[in-house]
């Protein structure tokens, strides 16, 4: 069973509180495939630094990353765990410190679904196509953009602050035998202040590098970097034990790396990012303790540094917190807004208050206008100290293709609690762009809880 959400819910938000409801949901089908118990990722990634009187940083890193052919997650003492979904076969990765706590783990060709050409987003595409045929008497059809097909076997892992490792990058393969996988280290970046990788949508050998330093005193009244993209082929590299090597000691800013700079404002670092799969991939956000979200524009980079477009302040307007710090944001890449056919951005979300409060925004203006606020949404009964995990995925359904009024796809946001140890699914509401293939969204209709 799941609950309605009002239509309109701006200004404080609809709040959901599961453990009001008298009805108990209906559970998906589920088996297991590994018991751990992982640490909690609390963005330091070393526990020797844990233990240091500093306050924990927030991080939207993943220890779980996942794809249509392997699954891979941290363990203990600095280990990846990687399974084959279809025979079962495994291999442990071995190279990061044996004092660090994985904080990321993301497969290359995962973040851009709508992209795909399998499962869920080939029936997105299908749709698409059938809805465009239809709108146009038959002529229609959607752009579509395929990824590398290796795009499945390459796993970056980031090992967290003072890592003797910090980053690795993985190539994913079988073994002689086929009981066991292998896995080939193709690339080491030694850069003590990374904390979460984001792919670039195509080109495995672009990332964006999320960056935390404890000391920010030490940035001085000077801008400070947040966050660097990343090209391999313009780094300084060695060759060690047959893979490349980057090294680059206690340095703050990463030498042949893009910076992005703001203010050295004790309130500005940054907690995500998030790239934009839409105009080649030139817009990033990034969300900020301060309470806002920037606009970057690769297009606009000197080699050294990023220009910032936008500034936006996402708690203004809305109920005081105590928390201000933006801990989520993610680009809905496979959406536009329903009311603007200008936005050089696709809609997005943003996570506040420990990321129990989810905002939806509309696409940034090319006229330089600020983006709208559309549907608030907020978690009740929660810990005021308990980070929520945000992930999103498309609907699990399979509608009837083709059809003379195709179904409009969707797809949800996961929020997991992990001291109730229950997910919400909250359902993002599309329609179709009139006249057009595309999927407008709309706010969140309806929220189950799965425990």
């Amino acid at each position: 069973m799941s609950t309605p959400l009002p239509s309109s819910t701006i200004g404080s938000g609809a709040i959901y509180s599961p453990s009001g409801s008298s009805c108990s949901p209906q559970q998906p089908r589920a088996a297991p495939v590994a018991h751990f118990a992982s640490l909690p990722n609390d963005g330091i990634g070393n526990d020797i630094l844990a233990k240091r009187s500093q306050p924990a940083i927030p991080t939207s890193g993943r220890l779980l990353a996942a794809n249509s052919n392997y699954i891979a997650y941290a363990v203990k003492k600095g280990l990846v765990r990687v399974i084959d979904r279809h025979t079962a076969a495994k291999t442990l990765l071995r190279g990061h410190g044996d004092q660090t706590r994985i904080v990321d783990a993301a497969f290359f060709g995962t973040e851009g679904t709508a992209q795909r050409k399998e499962g869920i987003s080939a029936l997105w595409n299908q749709l698409c196509n059938n809805n465009a045929t239809s709108a146009s008497g038959g002529g229609g059809n959607a752009p579509q953009h395929a990824p590398p097909a290796a795009a499945s076997d390459v796993l970056a892992t980031v090992g967290g602050m003072k890592d003797s490792a910090c980053v690795l990058i993985w190539k994913i393969k079988s073994g002689a035998d086929g009981n066991e996988l292998e896995a080939e280290k193709l690339f080491e970046l030694r850069y003590p202040h990374a904390t979460r990788i984001v792919w670039h949508p195509f080109n495995p050998n672009r990332f964006l590098l999320l960056t935390r330093t404890y000391g920010e005193e030490e940035w001085g009244n000077s801008q400070r970097s947040v966050a660097s993209i990343v090209e391999t082929s313009r780094l300084k590299t060695t060759l060690k034990d047959g893979h490349a090597l980057c090294e680059c000691g206690d340095d703050k800013v990463l030498n042949g790396a893009a910076q992005f700079l703001v203010s050295a404002n004790e309130n500005t670092g940054a907690n995500d990012v998030s790239w934009s799969h839409v105009k080649d991939a030139r817009h990033v956000i990034t969300g900020h303790d301060d309470g806002k979200v920037r606009l970057w524009d690769l297009t606009k980079n000197d080699g050294s540094a990023v220009s910032c477009l936008h500034e936006l302040d996402v708690t203004s307007g809305m109920e005081e917190s105590q928390d201000k710090r933006v801990t989520r944001v993610l680009f809905l890449s496979q959406y536009e807004s329903a009311d603007s056919n200008d936005s050089m951005t696709p809609p997005f979300i943003v996570g506040t208050d420990s990321n129990q409060t989810i905002t939806l925004w509309s696409g940034f203006p090319s006229n330089g206008d600020a983006p709208q606020r559309l549907r608030v949404f907020r978690l009740g009964d929660v810990d005021p100290a308990s980070l929520v995990s945000v992930e999103m995925c498309p609907s699990p359904y399979r509608p009837p293709v083709p059809s003379s009024s195709p179904s409009v796809p969707s797809s949800f946001l996961l929020l997991a609690e992990r001291k109730k140890g229950c997910v919400h699914a909250l359902h993002i509401e599309t329609e179709w762009k009139e006249g057009t293939s595309s999927v407008a969204v709309k706010g969140f209709d309806f929220v189950s809880t799965l425990n």
